[in-house]
């Protein structure tokens, strides 16, 4: 079985099995739940330095966060035709899908 990865931007990747919710950093719980996360060491800061738009929570209690918006993500996970898409199948070898 291939596991499903989703781009969340500069060449970053996280499996979409994993992700529980894909949040805006807009509202005010976001902003705590980046703080706890940050307090706890289960933050993963994929920006690259650019500003924060979305949280990705993990179902590893993890929270990445990403440059782009959530929107975008968002329908990323839902309809991957609509992103760029690895695959990795049983061999451990990835393919572009």
């Amino acid at each position: 079985m291939a596991t499903t990865f989703i781009n969340i931007g500069f060449h970053n990747f996280i499996a979409a099995n994993r992700i529980i919710s894909v949040v805006p950093l807009k509202t005010a719980i976001s902003k705590r739940m980046v703080s706890e996360a940050k307090r706890n060491g289960l933050i993963i800061d994929m920006t690259h330095g650019r500003k924060t738009r979305t949280l990705i929570v993990m179902d590893n209690k993890y929270i990445a966060l990403s440059a782009i918006a959530s929107e975008n993500l968002g329908g990323r996970v839902v309809d991957p035709r609509n992103s760029q898409i690895s695959k990795i199948n049983p061999a451990g070898e990835m393919s572009r899908g």
